[in-house]
């Protein structure tokens, strides 16, 4: 099932990115769970022009490696940039959904969390070094920090 949804947000997400006339960005990512420990995964961030301004997307996939079984997660969220005058820095705001797949020998168990956070993007050329926090809420609560360093694409 996991699979099925990785698929599908894949889809969804290179549907909404592609038509974007605004600079997307994609590349990879580090977090840390309080729960989880590291993850690895990759990032896309996008604005969403069409709807306001300063509206974008941000969706991961991460995996990480608890010391029991295996933990991946998907992640897309809206976010709210909140621009600085005369900064390369940009705080950005975000709420969204978290898909969690665990598996243990014992079997395996998806879980759907509502998070909220924010964070910082940096302008540094064609690179645009991101970091930040989000709070995920759900069944059990966790925060995960999180950092990427994604490419900006096209333009």
């Amino acid at each position: 099932m996991l699979k099925h949804l990785v698929g599908l947000a894949t889809v969804g997400l290179l549907a909404i990115a592609a038509p974007l006339q605004a600079q997307v960005t994609l590349g990879p990512t580090l977090a840390w769970e309080n729960d989880l420990d590291l993850g690895i995964g990759g990032t896309l961030r996008a604005p969403l022009a069409s709807v306001g301004d300063g509206i974008g997307i941000l969706a991961d996939l991460i995996v990480f490696f608890p010391e029991v079984g295996d933990y991946m997660q998907v992640n897309a969220g809206v976010t709210y940039d909140l621009p600085l005058q005369q900064s390369t820095a940009v705080p950005f705001l975000l709420a969204g959904l978290s898909l969690g797949r665990t598996s243990e020998a014992g079997g395996s168990d998806t879980s759907a969390r509502l998070n909220v956070g924010g964070g910082l993007e940096f302008d540094a050329g064609k690179f645009r070094p991101t970091a930040g926090i989000r709070i995920e809420l759900g069944d059990v609560d966790a925060f995960v920090l999180f950092a990427s360093v994604p490419l900006a694409l096209g333009n």
